[in-house]
C-alpha cells in the first residue's frame, strides 16, 4: 500500500474508532455507517447489524471474524 493510503486508511480508522480503545466494533460504525437502505435491509434478507458486521468483516482480513477490527498497526 502506497504511503498515501495508508495514511487514508489510518485516518478512517481512527474517526470509526471514536472511543479511541483501538477497536473499531459494531457500536462503533453503527452511528456512521447507515445500513438501513440497503437492499438487503429494504427487501428483509438481511438486518442493519448483519450488513454492518459484514463491512467490518472486509477489514478482518485472516483475522477470526469477531465484528472486531484492532488498530490499523495491526491489520495485513
Amino acid at each position: 500500500m502506497t504511503e498515501d493510503r495508508v495514511a487514508i486508511v489510518e485516518e478512517a480508522y481512527n474517526k470509526l474508532d471514536e472511543t479511541d480503545d483501538g477497536l473499531v466494533t459494531l457500536e462503533d460504525v453503527r452511528d456512521k455507517y447507515d445500513a438501513s437502505g440497503h437492499p438487503r435491509v429494504v427487501s428483509g434478507e438481511e438486518t442493519e447489524d448483519d450488513i454492518l458486521l459484514k463491512f467490518l468483516a472486509r477489514f478482518e482480513g485472516n483475522t477470526k471474524e469477531d465484528g472486531k477490527v484492532r488498530t490499523f498497526s495491526r491489520l495485513g
